[in-house]
């Protein structure tokens, strides 16, 4: 018999920080499906002694908060203010034994489902004891001031992503033995040592197929049948055109996050850094040409500017895909990138949306899963070593030299990383080392590696090795 496991999730940490050191509401923002309301019901059972629960998607739990508003305006006639009414009385409406003090967890869910709830957030917070937690899967909504108002004085908003590569590991009882291992140099690694980065490899390969999203994680640990974990993932794509459409009063339906979600492929492949200016061309158009690295797709002309970029916004903003800065002038990466790179925020939709492209080749497929792969263990296992969570990448204008991506450490060095899906040179790396611009460079690549001075090669699916390498030199 099959037991679900319990995922540990690195963000957990953070809910818990937040609880000891912070006294605003938490907003745990992500994509549906990747274990907000899970994390959050953990947290009232072990952290609290009383738990209320609040889901927005039913319609009689909004009905009652917004009912309970109509009174309150009535009401509130005679209090000074919205804070000093007693909101407790209002959650007595979702729990008959709600009692108003530190030890009592109200996790409201689905936040964009209410502009009305959203917008009494900062009274619930500043009139209760209790601890206010929010989760929201389509944030595009509440960024838009028409319609929410966000205090952001009141809030305090941790990301939440599937599950990333160190988790995966873990999920597959393979990171401690791997942990364990300092090197990733071939020659001295022990046999028993070669066996298991052998099965991390096959591992890594697995992950880049199905990506992390729990329900689909947990499918491959009882089945290890990589196709019905890829169909999981076609159905939660799926699910996500079909709730973002109702979020929308113009036609915004599947087809356009869907032409989007390609574009966005797209612009992976064929290094555009422009969408918006891909897309409105008007010019004749044809299938992937493998000789350019060009995609195009007549469909692609029949979305109107005005919807490509918000679609672009909401993607980003539900955390479906992220962004990179791209720098022209090494000296000068502090300023504000003109040009972005995208990305897809779980390996396994980019690998099922980009086998939908016509004609795009395995090793263009396999070359960028691996730099979205580097890109999200960069965005979210390394905010602590880095200034803010900037991922940059350098692309000069005339000579056409890049490194992949560019970050800056707490000190403002800089660490140069190239990614190459096979064996390769970096010479725009070697280039910016020599000169300064970089402190460090870092390869990663498909085969075991060293570190010579202040450069490193170091094989993709062991990536996290290189932590150390940011900061000692040291393997």
């Amino acid at each position: 018999m099959f037991i679900r496991k319990e995922f540990e999730r690195e963000v957990y940490k953070d809910i818990l920080r937040w609880k000891e050191t912070q006294d605003t509401a938490l907003l745990l923002s992500g994509p549906r499906q990747v274990g907000k309301t899970f994390l959050l019901r953990k947290l009232g059972r072990e952290e609290f002694k009383h738990c209320v629960y609040i889901n927005l998607t039913k319609k009689k739990d909004r009905d009652r908060f917004e009912q309970a508003c109509d009174e309150i305006n009535i009401i509130t006639r005679g209090w000074s203010s919205m804070e000093d009414f007693p909101w407790f009385r209002v959650l007595k409406l979702y729990d008959s034994i709600y009692e108003d003090s530190g030890d009592t967890l109200v996790i409201i869910d689905e936040i964009q489902q209410s502009s009305l709830m959203f917008e009494r957030i900062r009274e619930l917070r500043r009139s209760l004891h209790s601890r206010i937690t929010l989760t929201g899967s389509y944030l595009g909504r509440i960024r838009n001031p028409d319609d929410f108002w966000y205090s952001a004085g009141d809030i305090t908003e941790i990301e939440m992503s599937a599950l990333s590569y160190v988790e995966f590991l873990k999920a597959n009882d393979l990171h401690k033995q791997y942990s364990e291992i300092s090197s990733y140099d071939l020659t001295k690694l022990t046999v028993v040592e070669k066996g298991i980065y052998n099965e991390i490899e096959r591992i890594y390969d697995v992950y880049l197929m199905i990506g992390g999203y729990p329900d689909v994680v947990h499918e491959w640990l009882r089945t290890k049948n990589i196709d019905q974990c890829r169909y999981m993932v076609e159905q939660i794509i799926n699910a996500f055109y079909r709730e973002s459409s109702e979020y929308f009063t113009e036609n915004m339906s599947k087809f356009l996050w869907d032409k989007t979600m390609r574009m966005v492929i797209t612009s992976i492949v064929s290094r555009i850094t422009d969408l918006d200016v891909r897309l409105s061309k008007n010019e004749p158009v044809d299938d992937y040409k493998p000789e350019t690295g060009v995609i195009r797709d007549e469909n692609s002309l029949m979305v109107r500017r005005k919807d490509r970029v918000s679609a672009l916004r909401w993607l980003s903003d539900c955390l479906l895909i992220g962004e990179a800065g791209i720098y022209e002038d090494m000296e000068k990466l502090i300023e504000s990138a003109r040009k972005l790179r995208f990305f897809v925020m779980d390996p396994g939709v980019l690998s099922v949306m980009g086998s939908w492209i016509p004609n795009l080749r395995e090793d263009d497929l396999k070359g960028i899963a691996a730099e979205n792969f580097v890109y999200l263990y960069l965005r979210t296992q390394l905010g602590g070593l880095f200034r803010g969570r900037v991922v940059m990448s350098y692309m000069h204008p005339t000579a056409k030299a890049e490194i992949d991506f560019v970050m800056m450490l707490k000190d403002k060095s800089l660490i140069g990383i190239e990614v190459k899906s096979f064996k390769g040179g970096v010479k725009s790396g070697e280039r910016a080392l020599k000169k300064g611009y970089i402190k460090k460079l870092i390869k990663l690549q498909d085969t075991f590696g060293s570190i010579e001075g202040d450069r490193a090669t170091i094989p993709i699916f062991a990536v996290d090795k290189m932590n150390g390498f940011f900061l000692t030199g040291d393997s």
